[in-house]
């Protein structure tokens, strides 16, 4: 059965050298599958989560710095996007791409809200992944989702971010961080109980 599926990936601001190709594991289970060898922790997530008959698309978040890197990066991972399409035969394109000022000033936070808002599509499966561009561009991006969840009905699948294998052993983690979301989420809803009630059950959560 088709599934409507979102992606959106950060592009990273590195020079492009320093983007090592790495086989990606799902942290918790490093006997688990491993990604084919990708310089984006994002292509990773497309290809564990992509079905051949799926509507896909892909939208790159990437920051204008003045180096020009995440230029250079975008293109790069339209080449790897394009050896994953092959290799699983599955047509993979970026289909938007958010500009992203390098800065961050209150007219910067409008823009990339704004912007991804008009991006979510009723009713369909997102994916995000926040590993790269400034520390606060990924808060901008995991905000947003909250517009997609209640505004445009979209389901949340998964929320991830890739760690650099910084031991030379040419494997990355993927760590999924939905479960963040799903805390906020809860904590929104709950305003009805009072804060000893909210944190008995926020304790049975946490265990």
């Amino acid at each position: 059965m088709m599934t409507n599926k979102d992606f959106f990936v950060t592009i990273p601001m590195l020079p492009p050298e320093k983007l090592e190709e790495l086989n990606y594991v799902k942290e918790g289970k490093p006997d688990g599958v491993k990604s084919r060898k990708v310089s984006f922790p994002s292509l990773a997530m497309i290809e564990w989560n992509a079905q051949k008959d799926d509507d896909i698309r892909i939208i790159a978040v990437m920051t204008d710095d003045v180096n020009g890197f995440s230029v250079k990066n975008l293109e790069k991972f339209k080449r790897e996007l394009s050896e994953l399409s092959d290799d699983i035969g599955i047509e993979l394109s970026v289909e938007e791409i958010v500009h992203v000022p390098h800065t961050e000033s209150k007219e910067k936070h409008n823009k990339l809200f704004k912007e991804l808002c008009a991006l979510f599509k009723n009713g369909r499966d997102i994916y995000m992944e926040l590993t790269y561009g400034t520390k606060v561009t990924p808060i901008g991006l995991f905000s947003s989702l909250t517009y997609a969840d209640k505004v445009c009905g979209c389901d949340i699948k998964s929320i991830i971010y890739g760690n650099y294998a910084f031991n030379d052993s040419k494997i990355g983690s993927i760590y999924d961080i939905r479960s963040m979301y799903d805390f906020s989420m809860f904590i929104h809803s709950a305003e009805f109980l009072t804060k000893e009630n909210l944190d008995i059950v926020l304790n049975n959560i946490w265990g």
